[in-house]
This record gives C-alpha cells, structure tokens and sequence, in this order.
C-alpha cells in the first residue's frame, strides 16, 4: 500500500497471485444467470400447486412467487453488478458446502424410504458433524429434534409425516 493505492485483493486460491481487472466478474454472471433461471422455473412450477381445500386466501403459490422474487431479484443484482475480483472460499469450505448441499438432496429421497424421524435425525446429525459438532450429543440432539417434530405435526396438529416404506415393511403394515 505505497503510494496510498490500495492493491487489489487476491482471489482466496492463496498462490499471492493478482488477477487481472474484471477476471471474477464472468463467474457472478454465471451464477446471476443461474438464479435468474432458477428463480423463473420456481415461478413456473409455482402454477401447479393446488390445494383441495381452501387454505388462505393467497393460496399455495404465495411463498414459492416470494422464493422466486427473491432468487430473481438477487441473481439480476449479480448479474448486473458483478464484484470485480471476487474472494474465493477456501477449498475446505467448499468441500463442506458442496457435501451439505449433497445431505440435503438426499433428505427428501431418503423421506419415503426410511421415514420422517429416522431421515430428518440423519440428516441433521450429518449436517452437525459436518461442522465438527459433538457426535453423541449432535446425534442424540438430531434424534430428540426429528421426534418431537413427528409427536407435534402428526398428534397435535393432524399433519401426516411418512413413517418410511422400510419401517413399513419391518413391522408388516
């Protein structure tokens, strides 16, 4: 910082390599563009929803059209207003990302087959594990969380949860 110039800021890759001028701004395009098409497809898939009794007057489209909103309005900033020399996570991080990102997509294909408590138990003792929680306390925490969840939706407020096919198939339904 001689001169009073401040250096530009290095891309996080940690080889104290300079990018050059504008050289992060196609990856806040791209990822701009994505949610712009994410947003209209959410839009889009909002149209199917229907209830077969009256919910509320807004309907069931009311919070995927504020999803969309949302993913739109902030792909449309990226898109148009890219940071120039973007800070890149550590590869770690990204790791960690990309690998809760994973547990997640596979909750909903685990729902039906192992079942609410047992699925939403896994999934948030992964995702504690995941960011170095305590695995006794973590899994024992995720299990006690996923069942009073099942005891409240489905005994106190009459909103079935899937008890899972396995579960099903075990106790001979």
């Amino acid at each position: 910082m001689k001169g009073g110039a401040p250096e530009p800021r290095e891309s996080g890759g940690g080889q104290g390599s300079r990018p050059e001028l504008g050289e992060g701004r196609l990856g806040d395009r791209v990822a701009g563009g994505f949610l712009v098409i994410l947003a209209l497809w959410v839009a889009w898939e909002s149209r199917s929803f229907v209830v077969g009794f009256p919910a509320d007057p807004v309907g069931p489209r009311a919070l995927p059209l504020f999803a969309a909103a949302v993913l739109g309005g902030a792909g449309l900033y990226t898109l148009f207003r890219p940071e120039p020399n973007p800070l890149w996570p550590p590869s770690h991080t990204v790791l960690r990302l990309v690998t809760a990102v994973a547990i997640l997509g596979a909750y909903p294909l685990a729902l039906a087959w192992i079942g609410f408590v047992v699925a939403t138990g896994g999934a948030v003792t992964l995702l504690s594990l995941l960011f170095q929680g305590p695995p006794v306390r973590s899994a024992l925490a995720a299990f006690l969380f996923s069942g009073g969840l099942f005891l409240l939706f489905v005994h106190l407020l009459g909103v079935p949860l899937p008890v899972g096919q396995l579960f099903i198939r075990i106790m001979g339904w």
